[in-house]
């Protein structure tokens, strides 16, 4: 499949596929049998967009923002921008917490940003993290986020380990 640019992130519906392309600044959303991504979600001049998540609660795809750094939430049927919200700077991951009703989001600069799942995905919390640290994954099987954090002059590379409170 042809794209504008350097994927970073993908997502499925089950039906489509959603890559995140951000020197183009665009979502492509690919379709089964696409050779070229013809439909293309903008969202103007924010900032490159990164991590991608679908919230299938609300029937959203949310991507995050690098420069101007927000949280974008998108309609599922029809790519509409619905939300802009404040986030973390440099990040990289994005999860869904179904169960609590939360959007975790992993940030380069030091951060971890909690928002609540809804209409304006309100930021409810930022936890300090260490800087650089962004790469991470959330388990719902094993209710745990992990977070890749990288070795310094006085401490080894980790992995740090949060569970989510209730």
């Amino acid at each position: 499949m042809i794209l504008d640019g350097h994927p970073e992130g993908f997502e499925t519906d089950g039906a489509r596929v959603f890559a995140n392309v951000p020197d183009a600044r665009h979502i492509a959303v690919l379709e089964a049998g696409d050779i070229v991504g013809r439909t293309r979600w903008r969202f103007g001049e924010t900032g490159r967009n990164f991590p991608l998540a679908i919230d299938a609660d609300n029937e959203r795809l949310l991507t995050v923002t690098r420069g101007r750094a927000e949280l974008l939430s998108f309609d599922l049927s029809d790519g509409a921008l619905l939300s802009r919200t404040a986030a973390c700077e440099d990040a990289d991951d994005a999860f869904i917490d179904a169960k609590r009703h939360r959007v975790y989001v992993s940030c380069g600069k030091g951060f971890l940003d909690v928002f609540a799942q809804g209409n304006g995905y309100e930021r409810i919390a930022r936890i300090p993290t260490a800087q650089g640290a962004r790469t991470s994954f959330f388990s719902p099987t094993l209710d745990r986020l992990y977070l890749a954090v990288r070795a310094t002059a006085r401490e080894p590379a980790a992995i740090w380990i949060y569970q989510p409170s209730p």
